[in-house]
């Protein structure tokens, strides 16, 4: 990781300053910025050392057993501060983390209601006699508009879409425990 060759020029509380920025952004806040390591680094070289060191920090809060691999990375000075700093937002990486995988979108199910009618005839058909459901979901997206979602489907449609419900809920299940 010749990126992480650049951490030699970082003192100890700008290290620390570093590492915790990164994992803010890990947690979907404010990260690092350049402005404030610029007189360390160049532009250029900038976003490849913010990528790397941020995964850097995301691999060893997955796996805390190889330190022989970290403690090659860092400076001597840097390893120790980098430990205790992942010791203590550990947890928190890892629960934004995960949070990010199992996020499909940005939009979030606020309500819904559903009811069922059946057709007895149509313009074409004389007697159909089959039932319908129809599902009005109310979505809210991440600037807080929602907006109404309808599906109308038969009961094969239904049993379809149950059972691909039921199959994602196990999912989210195991990826809970």
């Amino acid at each position: 990781m010749e990126q992480l060759q650049i951490l030699k020029k970082f003192s100890t509380d700008q290290f620390e300053k570093l590492f915790h920025e990164s994992c803010d952004f890990i947690c979907g806040r404010q990260g690092p910025r350049y402005k404030d390591y610029g007189k360390i680094l160049k532009i250029d070289k900038w976003q490849a050392f913010e990528t790397a060191f941020i995964k850097l920090v995301k691999d060893a809060a997955l796996d805390d057993k190889n330190k022989s691999r970290m403690s090659e990375s860092f400076p001597d000075n840097h390893l120790q501060v980098f430990q205790d700093s992942l010791a203590a937002r550990r947890q928190e990486i890892i629960d934004a983390m995960k949070i990010s995988a199992t996020t499909v979108g940005h939009a979030q199910l606020k309500d819904f209601d559903w009811n069922l009618r059946l057709i007895l005839s149509s313009d074409k058909i004389a007697v159909v006699s089959e039932p319908v459901v129809t599902v009005d979901f109310k979505v809210e997206d991440c600037g807080g508009e929602s907006k109404q979602v309808s599906l109308e489907m038969n009961r094969d449609e239904l049993k379809k879409i149950l059972s691909s419900l039921e199959a994602a809920n196990k999912v989210v299940q195991q990826l809970k425990a």
